[in-house]
């Protein structure tokens, strides 16, 4: 969806079941819940992925290859790991909002609390240390490629053929 030029992420919630917000208070089925997103927003951790992963594997052209297939899965579970939770947050802190305006108490559900979580760092500790793993795997795919017997693939393949 786009809205004043930029382009946005939408999720168009609905309420399938009554929510209770305390005693005779609830949020009726049927209520739309909207929630949306900036898409430039939602890609900084895998632009921050790709930063680092191409910073940590200075190698060789192999290494950046191997770096950049194993990066598409991982970037792919980044976006998984981020974007629907903020979404679902903030439909969650609307709902903390009126729950709060109306003087009851909620607790903090676990996909708001994962979703401030990935908005106060985790959003860039994320997609660093994904980078860092996937650069493990791509240096010693490499080593494995060459046949390095240095690797730890290599030793690993050795103990699990039995030669």
């Amino acid at each position: 969806m786009r809205v004043g030029g930029d382009e946005k992420l939408q999720l168009n919630a609905r309420i399938r079941y009554p929510i209770a917000l305390g005693p005779g208070r609830i949020i009726p089925v049927g209520q739309p819940l909207p929630a949306q997103s900036n898409v430039i927003h939602a890609m900084v951790p895998v632009v921050i992925f790709f930063s680092v992963l191409m910073a940590v594997l200075v190698g060789n052209w192999r290494q950046r290859v191997l770096g950049m297939a194993c990066g598409l899965p991982f970037a792919l579970i980044l976006l998984l790991l981020t974007v629907p939770f903020q979404l679902v947050g903030l439909i969650e802190i609307s709902i903390q909002q009126l729950a709060a305006s109306l003087g009851l108490p909620r607790p903090m559900p676990l996909t708001l609390r994962w979703m401030i979580l990935m908005e106060g760092g985790g959003r860039w500790a994320l997609p660093i240390a994904a980078a860092v793993a996937c650069a493990v795997v791509a240096r010693n795919a490499e080593r494995l490629w060459r046949h390095d017997e240095s690797s730890p693939a290599t030793a690993w393949l050795r103990r699990i053929s039995g030669r």
